[in-house]
């Protein structure tokens, strides 16, 4: 599914005042839900196969907060722990869908390059993955809401 094509649909929703708005074809699906708030709707939208649930969307980021940051930064303390920050403004989740296990949980050890939540920003999920092997001591961030840029979510004591 395209980016144009769902901005089309989002803004003939908004026009025609729509509060639900269901697609589904091909496997594509798209659910726009719009709340009676006057100037912002709410919009959910997911392209993947028919079991992939559909996740509440973030504001969008300010365009200051666009550029890029390194993910994670040395935390202070005995020298082998990393906190692993937010790249973005957008929605903290634990799992893949509402009814899935999380990624990670506190005391798991992690692999470089393994997920461990999704950032969903401007209707897009982002997979946040791990910089570093270690084990997950603190998870910051709380599931299903917003974080901000640089906002720490996890913190990893490294091998």
């Amino acid at each position: 599914m395209e980016l144009k094509f769902i901005e089309k649909l989002i803004a003939l929703v908004d026009k025609h005042q729509i509060d639900l708005f269901e697609y589904n074809r091909s496997g594509d699906k798209l659910r726009i839900v719009r709340r009676h708030a006057p100037a912002r709707s709410r919009v959910v939208a997911a392209a993947a196969a028919p079991q992939t649930a559909l996740l509440p969307a973030a504001p969008l980021p300010p365009a200051a907060e666009q550029a890029p940051i390194t993910p994670s930064v040395e935390t202070p303390g005995d020298g082998n722990t990393v906190e692993m920050k937010s790249p973005m403004v957008g929605t903290f989740y634990r799992a893949p869908s509402p009814d899935a296990d999380p990624y990670v949980k506190i005391g798991d050890h992690v692999e470089v390059g393994q997920v461990l939540c999704i950032v969903e920003a401007m209707k897009l999920m982002n997979e946040i993955q791990s910089e570093y092997a270690g084990k997950i001591i603190e998870i910051s961030a709380k599931n299903a809401q917003p974080v901000q840029f640089g906002q720490p979510m996890f913190i990893i004591d490294k091998d």
